[in-house]
């Protein structure tokens, strides 16, 4: 058994940050990662469950929100596995607290900001595959903010790879303890020295937890082990798949290789056949002429030898004429 819970498990995250008692660590944890410019105040969590303005509306179910003293709404998810339009659903997720300051009667449409983070067990396919942080907001043409009470924050934690003699931020000190909690067995000095971090480590101590919260544990961590299995395994598959389908692209090219150079060998000997026709043409029409040259000759010889028999008739019929 590990020394300390697994962080990426429903019961893990909201123990680490979704308890009362880890206000304080949300709030530096949130600070931290939208590295906003003026602390929170007077945090507190709001029912984590959102409803469309009607019944038949989809509703948006958070894994942490809350509000500050200064009405700013923050949204923080955990999200464990790689998901079809997952930049989408935190748009969409984002536009629940907005459409609740929604006043009846007269309203100015004045909003609060809202703030949404998003930590991810996975990569994004379309970022800086070096850069594990990001924080976006509206602006325009120019990279100017348009529009600032609109805040999404990123972690991609799969690029997370530092070691922790690197780390040298608040942040990072957080995202190393998200990484490998459930690898250590204590508290690393540097992490240890942080109060809010260590406090995070105190509270993930198994054998400090009631046996109901436990057992609890386990069958969140075998939620999430089931869940990692079928990613890896359909992440498997989809590799067994690609490979087979390139296995199947080579044959495919190498049967049309092999099809090209047959069709290519049949076409160079329907040329030299053709080329030999030509040429057994050329030679019969070579051997035409020379017979018609001969029959030339022959008919000029013969006329030739009738002349000569004319000749020598009229000659003999001269001399018979004589006598």
């Amino acid at each position: 058994m590990s020394t300390f819970i697994n962080p990426f498990t429903d019961f893990g995250f909201k123990k680490l940050f979704g308890e009362e008692s880890a206000l304080p660590r949300l709030k530096s944890f949130i600070e931290d990662a939208l590295e906003l410019a003026q602390p929170i105040r007077d945090l507190q969590f709001m029912s984590s469950e959102q409803l469309g303005s009607c019944d038949d509306e989809r509703k948006a179910v958070y894994d942490i929100y809350c509000t500050a003293e200064d009405g700013s709404h923050f949204i923080v998810e955990l999200q464990r596995a790689k998901q079809h339009f997952f930049k989408d659903r935190t748009v969409f997720y984002s536009s629940f607290p907005i459409r609740s300051q929604a006043k009846k009667g007269d309203w100015n449409y004045k909003l609060e900001p809202v703030y949404c983070l998003g930590i991810l067990d996975f990569s994004f396919s379309d970022t800086d595959p070096l850069r594990w942080h990001h924080i976006v907001q509206l602006k325009d043409q120019d990279g100017v903010v348009f529009y600032d009470k609109l805040t999404f924050a990123f972690l991609e934690l799969d690029k997370f790879i530092k070691p922790l003699e690197e780390c040298s931020s608040h942040l990072e000190y957080w995202c190393y303890m998200l990484r490998h909690m459930d690898e250590l067995s204590d508290v690393p000095a540097p992490l240890s020295s942080d109060p809010l971090v260590s406090s995070a480590f105190d509270a993930a101590l198994l054998l400090n937890m009631p046996k109901d919260e436990q057992y609890k544990y386990e069958e969140s961590l075998k939620i999430y082990r089931d869940l990692t299995n079928v990613v890896d395994t359909a992440y498997d598959d989809g590799v067994a798949s690609m490979e087979n389908e390139r296995n199947a692209a080579i044959a495919r090219a190498e049967k049309e290789k092999v099809r090209a150079e047959e069709e290519k060998a049949r076409a160079e000997a329907e040329k030299a056949r053709a080329e030999e026709e030509k040429a057994r043409a050329e030679a019969e029409k070579v051997r035409a002429e020379a017979e018609k040259a001969r029959a030339e000759e022959e008919k000029a010889r013969a006329e030739e030898e009738k002349a000569r028999a004319d000749a020598l008739f009229a000659e003999l019929q001269k001399f018979k004429n004589s006598d």
